[in-house]
């Protein structure tokens, strides 16, 4: 039975309504063998009876016997899963107008789902490992979140709707006549389509976006050095007469292909701080500086450090990021990530340069440079 009032089932034999504590009458309630409450409405001289279960069904809409069943449930005690619910939330939820239920359970969802895509395009146009470590997380989250909310949206979702119905036919003193708002309640196919429309315009738009940015951070460096080449035909340090890679002030390039003697470099460099095996041959380490040493030509093949600061060309110290050595030295004649062995990961520029080639290595892209390493070109 329902209340002739608000249209909430009833237990027979209830003498208020459990939800709006109308006392029920004997003349608003027909024979139970129909279970259906009646309030008159007075239209012109005739008065329509009408039942509280069809101002429901009206609301309702579609599927509104499966409602009745499932509210009348809830009111016995036993239990109401919805799988509609719980296999597509967001569209029933939307199509029957729950829109704070929607925004509670499954807006934060979204939220998390928009904030994956952005790192995840982000991450593919940089080529950035760290957010790449970071995505299957982000992805675990939200495969639970929505795992965990579409088993509450099925079970709680027939109690809230029942709720919701109830509350504005009391709210509204809604009755079967008053059908400009009973449609403004109805289920609208149209909102779940406009829905969907603007996710994935909505989608589109910030991968297009992300991968703007991530295009524009790529270049930053090589936009920084054009404005001086276009007057120059290379950056401007670069246009000084090129001179020998010094170390504290004193000249290293000599002793590419030179005989390691032990005495000679510790007189020029101090005393010795390591030494052992490295890239087939042996490295002796001195202070800042480590040289690289081919045993069987028994000569330094290549040297190498990571106080940049203390390395110089021109006057200018090595410790730049991408775009400061490209002022310096112009583009790279090679560029690009290592693949394996211990750097791999790393970003290096490669430089042929007086005869030597110089290679540059740095953790990011745009980065500073972490290592630096002058060879001869055979090398």
């Amino acid at each position: 039975m329902f209340c002739h009032k608000c249209g909430n089932i009833i237990t027979e034999n209830a003498a208020f309504c459990q939800k709006c504590g109308t006392k029920l009458m004997d003349n608003n309630i027909v024979s139970q063998a129909t279970d259906v409450p009646v309030s008159v409405v007075a239209q012109g001289d005739a008065g329509i009876s009408r039942g509280g279960n069809e101002l429901l069904k009206a609301l309702i809409g579609k599927n509104s016997d499966y409602y009745l069943k499932q509210f009348d449930k809830i009111d016995r005690g036993e239990k109401s899963f919805n799988w509609y619910a719980f296999f597509f939330a967001p569209i029933l939820l939307l199509y029957r107008k729950q829109f704070a239920y929607f925004a509670k359970m499954l807006l934060p969802g979204y939220a998390l789902l928009f904030i994956q895509m952005l790192l995840a395009g982000y991450a593919t146009a940089t080529f950035s490992l760290e957010l790449m470590g970071i995505i299957p997380f982000t992805g675990l989250i939200i495969v639970v979140y929505t795992i965990v909310m579409s088993i509450l949206c099925g079970k709680g979702f027939n109690k809230h709707y029942k709720t919701q119905l109830q509350a504005a036919i009391a709210g509204k003193q809604l009755k079967i006549a008053d059908e400009s708002a009973i449609k403004k309640l109805k289920p609208s196919v149209l909102i779940p389509i406009l829905f969907v429309t603007l996710s994935f315009v909505l989608s589109s738009a910030l991968n297009v976006l992300v991968v703007n940015i991530a295009t524009e951070s790529l270049l930053s460096g090589y936009k920084e050095a054009v404005p001086e080449q276009a007057t120059t035909a290379v950056p401007s340090q670069a246009n000084k007469t090129p001179r020998e890679v010094l170390y504290k002030g004193k000249t290293i390039t000599n002793w590419i292909g030179a005989r390691p003697r032990q005495k000679s470099l510790q007189d020029e460099f101090g005393a010795l701080v390591a030494t052992g095996k490295a890239r087939g041959g042996d490295y002796r380490r001195y202070d800042g500086i480590t040289f690289f040493i081919n045993v069987q030509r028994d000569e330094i093949v290549s040297i190498g450090g990571t106080n940049l600061e203390l390395f110089t060309v021109n006057g200018v110290s090595l410790d730049k990021d991408r775009a400061g050595l490209i002022r310096i030295f112009g583009n790279p004649q090679k560029e690009g990530q290592v693949m394996g062995g211990d750097d791999e990961g790393s970003y290096y520029m490669a430089y042929d340069y007086m005869g030597y080639s110089l290679a540059f290595y740095r953790s990011s892209r745009n980065g500073k440079v972490e290592w630096f390493e002058i060879s001869n070109k055979k090398e």
